[in-house]
């Protein structure tokens, strides 16, 4: 671990329990600053630093930029919440209680909730009540590329829909299950969703800046933040980010967690050890202590948790620090439903491509077509990323067989 990475830990750790950090002889600024934009925690990071000498002696230009960086990074938080609140009161008032599941819920859990940055608004809807949330969307100014069916005709609901408003920048992921759900995958996370049945018999409702808000209960809440990273893990990485969010939920709502419920569940899916080893890196990294977790994990084997946290600061938020991350994710899902990692890598299928290339729903012949252009791609990308100076790993095949070697050690993949 480098210098800055272990600063970066550090200053994670004090942010998120309230504490103050010393900079006393740290230089490596450039790097702890590229690591606080790629796991996208940028205003945490700079709320600690920026008091202090260290930082007072960079280059003017360096502070200013920090300084914009953060106070535009904040403020648009801060208005899109506001917007996305005043948009679910309104679903709420027409007769929709969809569940806000991540983000704002995760932001309520830090001390200066609008530091802890969110793309996206997360909400799950019942399948009879995603139709008038549709239509309220619309209404209110939301675009999408979903088209509802015309009256008579026959169309499956999609797992999840995108709505942007342009004029307040509010972006929604509005769910009708929270994985998605393949007939043709294969292995132990074929179907997550059966992990959360009857959220919604089970949901709570909490007072958001005065508004209520309506969200699963905080076991099922826990499990899906550690499911969803997982999901992310599988792919090309799982940032540091999501960790601090399941330690602050761990440490605040402890009490009203069902433990032994959870760790029944957790050993189920196949997870516990990929629990435990992120546990061990909140412990030993970001002074994290849980008592009502000691006890589930008493006598429980853990494995190391280094390799694990290695990957997670290499990756950035979501793994997405470099185009080789990203297409290494066909082999460790490969690996996940036991397929051959490296063809899956070379030649995805069309459910994966489809995602760069729409058209392959209308003309699926041209899969082969597809894999040429994203070859074309990757390989432009990746020399934009030697260019720059990029000293990461470029092979995704290599990568890919590096990160199932990881898993199989966190019993991830068998």
């Amino acid at each position: 671990m480098t210098a800055a990475e272990e600063k970066f830990l550090e200053l994670l750790k004090n942010f998120i329990w309230d504490g103050q950090s010393d900079m006393d002889g740290f230089s490596d600024w450039q790097e702890l600053l590229e690591l606080a934009s790629i796991h996208h925690v940028y205003p945490m990071i700079y709320e600690q630093v920026y008091r202090s000498e260290q930082f007072a002696a960079l280059p003017v230009q360096t502070r200013q930029a920090a300084r914009k960086k953060m106070i535009s990074t904040v403020t648009v938080q801060t208005m899109r919440t506001d917007a996305f609140l005043k948009q679910y009161e309104r679903l709420v008032k027409a007769g929709v209680k969809p569940l806000v599941i991540k983000g704002l819920i995760c932001r309520e859990l830090y001390s200066r909730p609008d530091y802890r940055m969110s793309s996206d608004e997360d909400l799950l809807v019942q399948r009879e009540e995603f139709a008038g949330c549709d239509r309220i969307l619309l209404a209110d100014g939301f675009c999408s590329d979903w088209k509802a069916p015309q009256a008579g005709a026959q169309q499956d609901l999609p797992q999840e829909v995108s709505y942007l408003n342009r004029e307040t920048g509010v972006y929604l992921e509005v769910h009708t299950a929270l994985f998605s759900k393949d007939e043709n995958r294969r292995g132990r996370y074929a179907d997550l969703n059966e992990a959360f049945q009857d959220v919604f018999a089970r949901a709570q409702a909490i007072e958001i800046q005065g508004v209520t808000v309506y969200t699963m209960d905080n076991t099922d809440h826990f499990l899906y933040l550690l499911v969803h990273a997982l999901k992310h893990f599988l792919h090309a990485g799982v940032g540091i980010r999501q960790l601090c969010d399941m330690l602050l939920m761990a440490r605040q709502m402890e009490k009203s967690i069902d433990w032994d419920d959870l760790k029944a569940r957790m050993k189920k899916l196949g997870i516990f050890q990929f629990f435990m080893s992120l546990i061990e890196i909140g412990e030993k990294y970001l002074g994290f202590s849980c008592d009502s977790i000691r006890r589930i994990s008493a006598g429980e084997d853990c494995m190391p948790c280094e390799e694990m946290l290695e990957d997670i600061l290499q990756g950035g938020i979501y793994g997405s620090s470099t185009m080789a991350r990203t297409h290494s994710a066909n082999m460790t899902l490969a690996a996940a439903e036991h397929r051959n990692g490296i063809r899956a890598s070379l030649f995805p299928g069309k459910e994966y491509m489809r995602q760069q290339f729409p058209w392959l729903d209308r003309f699926p012949w041209l899969l082969p077509f597809a894999w040429g252009k994203r070859a074309l791609r990757y390989g432009s990308k990746i020399n934009v990323e030697k260019q720059r100076g990029a000293d990461r790993e470029t092979n995704s095949i290599r990568m890919g067989k590096q990160r199932v070697k990881m898993m199989k050690k966190y019993g991830i993949v068998d």
